[in-house]
């Protein structure tokens, strides 16, 4: 439903418009609250999956760099380090982080949009309500003066019968 598809009311919007409007829209704000986190929780799984990755190939790494100086000492030949190993140690390295900070930027980004959301559904709740305020506070000043007008009402039916009864009177007199 939008906001232009309300129906007029004395001192306002019809108030089953306004409410089924906040329902809607929290539905979905819940909705799209919803999938932001549940693309968040994926992407804290994979960054967790690149960290373990990354973690393998770093021990992994460690065990050829102990496996190498093992064999170069059982050898009696120094060993350099291979510029292969270390760049391929240097590329998976920077893989990793690259794929870490990715997706530490995407879940802040989710969280963000996520906050967003949320501060707007608020403000147009918050809307929603000061609005609901004031028709009911017009809506109560109206309630008050037709029960003055009704009371002045009843007062003069009341006036107006007392005179016709002292007519009446009256006239039986004069019969």
């Amino acid at each position: 439903m939008d906001i232009a598809n309300f129906h007029s009311s004395i001192g306002g919007f019809r108030r089953a418009d306004v409410y089924a409007y906040i329902e809607q829209m929290t539905q979905e704000h819940k909705s799209a609250l919803k999938a932001l986190e549940k693309e968040k929780e994926q992407l804290k799984q994979k960054l967790n999956s690149l960290e373990e990755e990354k973690s393998q190939l770093v021990q992994e790494l460690d065990e050829l760099r102990t496996a190498v100086q093992n064999e170069s000492v059982s050898n009696e030949l120094p060993v350099e380090e291979s510029p292969d190993l270390d760049s391929m140690e240097l590329a998976a390295y920077r893989r990793a982080e690259a794929a870490a900070r990715s997706a530490k930027e995407r879940s802040d980004k989710l969280k963000l949009s996520a906050q967003e959301l949320l501060s707007r559904t608020s403000e147009s709740a918050n809307a929603l309500n000061a609005d609901l305020d004031t028709a009911k506070s017009e809506l109560q000043e109206q309630m008050n003066a037709l029960n003055l007008l009704s009371e002045r009402a009843v007062t003069l039916v009341q006036s107006l019968q007392e005179e016709l009864k002292s007519l009446g009177s009256k006239l039986e007199d004069d019969d």
